[in-house]
């Protein structure tokens, strides 16, 4: 296969492959079991927390990315989280500092040596994230005013200016999946970053990325990775034990297919019978007019077919009253108000959830903290090269 650009779009097609795969494909990566009891048990980690709130003039900033801004009390607010190394100086140490809001996680300024054995950013960003917010939700990973060298050369020069855009460009660019600039950029050392963190965190063929927007205030190159699921068809995926609602949820289900099943067969008598009613009364007619019976011969063929009618039309009706009554043991029907909605709902209690919303948008989506950028401008240090993993 001939790639538009040479290196890194054939990592990015691979690593799109790994995520959008459910199994097989020699994926490196496996699920990563860092959580952020396990960092704060270690006393090689000074971990911070704290509220922080967004200035006015990054609502135009998240507009501009299509990212919904929601106050909670009139003031718009989100997790500040830093992790860094204690046993090691800067700059040489290893961290991460970032934010988290329901549904987005934005990258600061983090940093890890070649070789290092300290976790790698992207299970910094998985424990930070899912400390406070489901992981089903997340939907956005942003990497805020990026200046590592490989990746900040390829979207300036390769994409852009080949493309005969200036930078700074006002308009933010958005490549899908899967487009050769899609695959180059998710091949970048930030790309790659976040298809670990991806993999990390859901393993293969839960969520991929769908597309990549980049885009600029001032002279800060911006990225922001979109999320969704591989399958978008399906619930979110929760795994947990086997319980006894599965068992309910699963014996609903085939009550609905039998009497689905049992309405479908009870359709077809009815047509076979109005049928065979038909083809009886008019085999009979002959036999009738022989008979000379004086109300029945007198009657046209016209007739005859006007009384099949009325007569199948009725037992149709009384057969269609007596299936809408019959009920199983849980009283249910198709008839039934509201039947596909509660159906539908006990799905979602199966997966583990208690309202559809929770199962649209994670656990938490009552505490919808919502995120962007912070007062500072921050830096992904230049020399942080992580790939999350030896083989890139």
């Amino acid at each position: 296969m001939a790639f538009k650009y040479f290196g890194f779009e054939a990592q990015g097609q691979q690593m799109r492959l790994w995520m959008e795969s459910p199994t097989g494909s020699n994926c490196p990566i496996k699920r990563s079991t860092v959580d952020m009891a396990t960092l704060q048990k270690s006393e090689r980690w000074v971990i911070q927390s704290k509220v922080v709130y967004l200035a006015d003039n990054w609502h135009e900033w998240a507009d501009r990315v299509w990212f919904p801004i929601v106050s909670i009390g009139g003031d718009t607010c989100l997790y500040s989280k830093s992790i860094r190394q204690l046993t090691r100086k800067p700059p040489a140490m290893t961290k991460w500092i970032g934010r988290v809001g329901h549904g987005v996680i934005f990258a600061d300024d983090f940093r890890r040596e070649h070789g290092s054995h300290d976790p790698y950013m992207s299970e910094f960003m998985k424990s930070v994230y899912e400390a406070h917010f489901s992981v089903m939700s997340l939907k956005h990973v942003i990497f805020t005013s990026v200046v590592e060298k490989k990746t900040y050369r390829f979207v300036t020069r390769e994409l852009y200016s080949s493309r005969g855009l200036a930078t700074p460009l006002d308009e933010p660019q958005t490549w899908e999946s899967p487009s050769s600039e899609f695959c180059g950029i998710l091949g970048t050392p930030i790309g790659k970053v976040t298809g670990a963190f991806v993999l990390g965190i859901y393993g293969q063929g839960i969520k991929r990325i769908a597309r990549i927007v980049t885009f600029y205030t001032d002279y800060a190159l911006h990225m922001q990775f979109d999320l969704e699921n591989v399958n978008a068809t399906h619930l979110p995926f929760v795994s947990r034990p086997r319980t006894t609602d599965d068992c309910e949820h699963k014996r609903a289900l085939c009550r609905s297919v039998s009497l689905q099943l049992h309405f479908l067969h009870f359709r077809l008598c009815l047509i076979l019978f109005f049928l065979f009613s038909l083809a009886l009364f008019k085999l009979s007619e002959t036999c009738i007019c022989c008979l000379s019976i004086p109300i029945m011969a007198g009657l046209t063929n016209s007739a005859i077919i006007v009384i099949v009618l009325v007569v199948c039309l009725a037992v149709t009706a009384l057969g269609a009253s007596l299936f809408k009554h019959y009920k199983p043991a849980d009283g249910e029907t198709p008839f039934s108000p509201g039947y596909e909605q509660k159906l539908y709902m006990a799905e979602v209690r199966a997966r583990g959830f208690e309202t559809l919303q929770q199962a649209c948008w994670g656990r938490d989506v009552e505490s919808r903290y919502v995120p962007g950028p912070s007062y500072y401008r921050p830096h992904i240090h230049p020399e942080d090269t992580n790939t999350n993993t030896a083989s890139f």
